[in-house]
């Protein structure tokens, strides 16, 4: 074939998509309230959460408040999508009343993550799927003394789903490597 190009046309591999079917309307009480979930909550928002959490530093120095509240937004937001809208503002002063703490939220978010997910909420034997590496120690300022940095507040808070907690692990390594 000199000069043409020969034209194919692509072939279609027809509909991906599969359709989950309604959405069970889940609720759970909390401090006597009755709250919803939200409908659209689940794996995909934590997969969001992860890839954005992944990509924060947060340094011991004049930046690092801001990039404190950087984290801070990105974990309410996370928590936002799993409540309903209409419950939101309930659920956000109840927990304010009995001075929850960002973990008691998280794993709030994460129970309703493995309920809409299907996902096992007890954890799984000690012998872990997939490779254990061995973590070069943090660079000095990268966290406060004695404050868990946020990839191990995420693998903590993902106990039990080893792919999930993958996923952090390769964030992380690629932030190291990044410098």
């Amino acid at each position: 074939m000199t000069g043409k190009q020969l034209q194919t046309t692509p072939a279609h591999l027809g509909e991906l998509g599969k359709s989950k079917g309604p959405r069970l309307d889940l609720t759970f009480g909390w401090f006597g309230h009755s709250i919803r979930v939200n409908p659209g909550a689940g794996e995909l928002e934590l997969i969001d959460f992860m890839t954005k959490a992944g990509k924060l530093e947060v340094p011991d120095d004049d930046a690092g408040l801001a990039r404190s509240a950087e984290a801070m937004e990105v974990t309410l937001d996370f928590l936002h999508r799993q409540i309903h809208p209409d419950d939101w503002d309930v659920f956000w002063d109840v927990a304010k009343t009995n001075r929850q703490s960002t973990m008691d939220l998280m794993e709030i978010a994460m129970q309703i993550v493995e309920a809409v997910g299907g996902f096992p909420t007890t954890p799984p034997s000690d012998s872990r799927a997939g490779r254990r590496a061995t973590r070069q120690k943090s660079k000095a300022g990268s966290s406060s003394a004695g404050t868990p940095s946020l990839t191990s507040q995420a693998l903590e808070m993902l106990r039990g789903r080893p792919d999930l907690q993958e996923m952090v692990l390769q964030a992380h390594e690629e932030r190291e490597a990044a410098g």
